[in-house]
């Protein structure tokens, strides 16, 4: 009983993490065509009030980071096949899903790395009063976000 219990939570956290790692790799990547970078990073310097000396710092930052991410990237869409490909097999087994999970954790991790490297990098360019207003622009997202992933979840 423990172990279905077991099962169903470590595949209901490896799909969420696999999802939460989908979004923030295609959000690395430049989203939609490379759109999306340019889009936050220029909503981040409109709304932080970057001189241009910390736009090139910044730009310069994601830039180096690009290769990492997209080593990352590949190895993602790789679990993400082989997740899907062992959840639509007959032959289904948690202790399968359990050792793919075990199999990519590096990968996991090197992106936690990446992301958190790029964050204090970029925080490393700020100024004090850029960073209270980076810190307070993110607690009004979360807010957001959470209140529209509520609305969308009584649709």
């Amino acid at each position: 009983m423990q172990l279905v219990k077991y099962s169903k939570s470590l595949l209901g956290m490896t799909l969420l993490s696999g999802i939460l790692m989908t979004s923030s790799v295609y959000a690395g990547q430049g989203g939609h065509h490379g759109y999306q970078d340019k889009g936050r990073m220029h909503k981040m310097a409109k709304l932080l009030v970057l001189t241009d000396e910390q736009k090139a710092q910044i730009k310069d930052i994601f830039e180096k980071a690009k290769a990492d991410k997209h080593a990352t990237y590949q190895s993602l869409k790789d679990y993400r096949a082989a997740l899907k490909s062992l959840v639509n097999s007959d032959d289904y087994s948690a202790d399968a899903v359990r050792a793919l999970y075990l199999q990519y954790q590096e990968t996991f991790i090197a992106k936690e790395i990446n992301q958190t490297q790029i964050e204090h990098q970029v925080n490393a360019v700020l100024t004090e009063e850029q960073l209270a207003k980076k810190e307070k622009l993110a607690e009004k997202f979360k807010h957001k976000k959470r209140a529209h992933h509520k609305h969308k979840r009584a649709e």
